[in-house]
């Protein structure tokens, strides 16, 4: 699946865009607002989330990148648990830098 282009000229959104496609997140989640195995990210920055356990959180920065850090910390309602982390173990080092998370939460804020 294509990853369309970010809505936005900061240049973390188009490296994000790329650093989604090699992580391999676009198999998961789609950029078109398709639900797959996990939610889309058209239109999930600045949203609410309901949680497996009942509570609704805001999605913010700080939520995304916790969310790719710790991808069991918290489930999202109607998404399996275990899936993101087992997919993103091979690409953990490369997660843990700042600027990676910036870029990837940067390309996510810009599918509006």
């Amino acid at each position: 699946e294509p990853t369309p282009a970010p809505a936005t000229t900061d240049p973390r959104a188009s490296q994000g865009r790329t650093l989604a496609g090699t992580f391999g997140c676009v198999a998961c989640h789609s950029a078109d607002g398709t639900r797959s195995v996990g939610p889309s990210w058209r239109g999930l920055y600045g949203s609410e989330a309901q949680l497996e356990d009942g509570q609704t959180v805001q999605v913010d920065a700080a939520y995304i990148a916790n969310k790719i850090r710790n991808p069991d910390q918290v489930t999202v309602a109607g998404y399996p648990k275990g899936v993101m982390s087992a997919s993103i173990q091979s690409f953990q080092s490369q997660l843990a830098r700042q600027d990676t998370l910036d870029a990837l939460v940067a390309y996510i804020q810009s599918l509006q």
